[in-house]
């Protein structure tokens, strides 16, 4: 009788544990959360999308590996163009929408030029916003997302990092501050002493404070509400960024298979003496930091018409070859902004590329006010934890 009774015992013992089990199934389904035992526990959140699910029991958790699975299956978002086989998003607005991590630590007002629909400018207040007599609107809430977009995946070492950049603009800034007792007051084009990485790896942007602004403004720059949170700075990698410069013969001409491989190349002085030829500084080929800038051939490879890859990058203008620019989703919408490139000139230390919708990418002095895109890349450890990549369900990442 007594071992019966074992028996009755052991067996409603185990069909207890089969029930528990079937429900935890049941519910894991139901929920779509998926726990996965790697070096930690690791959880994909409810709103993943199907893609995201397979990639996840493919046990392809990192970021990276997802997207470059997902390059195999939507091609028509992606292209491999350059030499070195990076992956990049194309065409007029991919879903590369991507969530780090950051919010808005206030209210964001956009401010549009009475004159120019693309010129836009984002203000903490309302009223900074009408005092510079623009046409003024909320445009994010405190708390809201701030979000980046995937430039791409890229090979570093046989390492694969995600690409990604603001998907606003800070301001309106200098590439590098005015001296008028050097090179007369245009800039000096070497990144590794420009006042704009200073900003954007140690100075205002990157500590979430107040800066003089590097425009003609005599105010301080506030990037309280939409500089770099301090809670992502570790899933930024310490990037190697290579400032190889393009010379005054070689910027009409170069398409853009030839802007990547001397974006990647040396950086020399072409002039010595003249106005513009007063800086001592030596010229660097790389820096390492988290912070930079796109290149020319990042604006350029996010364009989904292949007959603009042999067309010079100088020719890229809403006039003259309007499909690359339309067919981009880095430039349609962009009124001008600086790159990380500089230019060697005979006449002038001073010269960087900049991106401009109605003259495309031309030689700009560093003193100049363009609009800034920080750039940065994710380090590899970065997994992917839910979202569809749309602006209000971008990818989430743990």
């Amino acid at each position: 009788m007594k071992i019966k009774k074992r028996r009755l015992k052991k067996r409603n013992l185990c069909l207890l544990i089969m029930s528990f089990l079937l429900l935890l199934c049941f519910l894991i389904e139901i929920s779509y959360t998926h726990w996965i035992f790697t070096d930690r526990f690791f959880v994909l959140k409810a709103d993943a999308s199907d893609k995201i699910k397979q990639c996840v029991k493919d046990h392809q958790l990192l970021l990276a590996d997802c997207l470059t699975s997902f390059s195999l299956k939507e091609q028509q978002d992606f292209n491999v163009p350059d030499v070195d086989k990076n992956i990049r998003y194309v065409g007029e607005n991919p879903n590369n929408y991507i969530d780090i991590g950051e919010v808005y630590q206030s209210d964001v007002y956009l401010g549009i030029s009475k004159t120019n629909e693309l010129d836009k400018i984002y203000y903490a207040d309302m009223t900074s916003c009408l005092k510079d007599n623009r046409k003024c609107s909320l445009l994010h809430k405190k708390d809201e997302p701030l979000l980046w977009r995937i430039i791409g995946i890229f090979k570093e070492d046989g390492i694969s990092k995600t690409k990604i950049v603001r998907s606003e603009h800070i301001g309106n800034l200098a590439w590098s501050e005015k001296d008028e007792n050097i090179n007369s007051g245009s800039g000096i084009n070497e990144w590794s002493v420009a006042s704009l990485k200073n900003l954007l790896n140690e100075g205002a942007f990157y500590t979430q404070g107040k800066a003089t602004c590097l425009n003609a403004s005599k105010d301080a720059c506030d990037f309280s509400f939409n500089g770099l949170n301090a809670s992502v700075i570790p899933i930024l990698a310490d990037n190697r960024w290579t400032t190889g410069s393009i010379s005054e013969e070689q910027i009409n001409d170069l398409s853009i298979s030839d802007w990547y491989l001397k974006e990647k190349g040396e950086n020399t002085i072409q002039c010595h003496e003249g106005l513009y030829c007063t800086d001592q500084i030596p010229r660097t080929n790389e820096i390492t930091a988290k912070i930079g800038l796109m290149y020319p051939s990042d604006y350029a490879y996010a364009t989904n018409d292949l007959n603009c890859l042999n067309i010079p990058l100088s020719k890229w203008n809403l006039k003259d070859t309007p499909s690359c620019l339309t067919n981009n989703w880095l430039t349609k919408d962009t009124l001008s902004s600086w790159l990380i490139t500089p230019l060697s000139f005979e006449n002038a230390n001073s010269y960087a590329v900049s991106f401009d919708l109605n003259t495309g990418f031309k030689e700009t002095f560093t003193n100049v006010y363009k609009n800034v895109y920080p750039t940065a890349y994710l380090d590899h450890f970065v997994k992917i934890a839910g979202g569809y990549g749309t602006i209000t369900s971008p990818y989430i990442i743990q």
